[in-house]
């Protein structure tokens, strides 16, 4: 095709096959840096993410939905305290000294919310037997 473009500008100042090796010598360069272009953008595109899994999707808002459920219906100090060590993970000490209380109280108040929040659980998983 570039040949057949080209022979219109063909000087007979030499031989034809050079002239011809020239042309194919331009056409392999130009398709080698087209190719090099293209895999260097691939290269360069940012990763896809991942699609997320409905099923898990759906797990994991209806646990959301589990765990504020259950921080509504626990007083504020209980569910405070709940909240930041086990969903902010963090320890005693700091939620102790960030809420100006005693290590001891807060302590208590969250075994008696993480009791609550099992036998929550438990209700639930129950349920979950029963229904079909």
């Amino acid at each position: 095709m570039v040949v057949s473009a080209q022979i219109a500008r063909y000087e007979e100042r030499g031989a034809l096959r050079a002239w011809l090796v020239a042309i194919t010598r331009q056409v392999v360069q130009h398709t080698h840096r087209a190719r090099f272009r293209a895999e260097r953008k691939i290269r360069e595109l940012p990763a896809r993410e991942p699609q997320p899994d409905p099923h898990r999707t759906l797990e994991q808002n209806e646990a959301v939905a589990f765990v504020n459920e259950f921080l509504a219906e626990l007083d504020h100090e209980q569910a405070l305290v709940f909240y930041l060590a086990d969903v902010e993970d963090m320890t005693v000490p700091e939620i102790a000294g960030s809420l100006q209380l005693n290590v001891n109280t807060v302590y208590g108040r969250l075994r008696l919310a993480r009791k609550r929040f099992e036998a929550r659980l438990q209700r639930k998983r129950r349920m979950e037997q029963r229904s079909p």
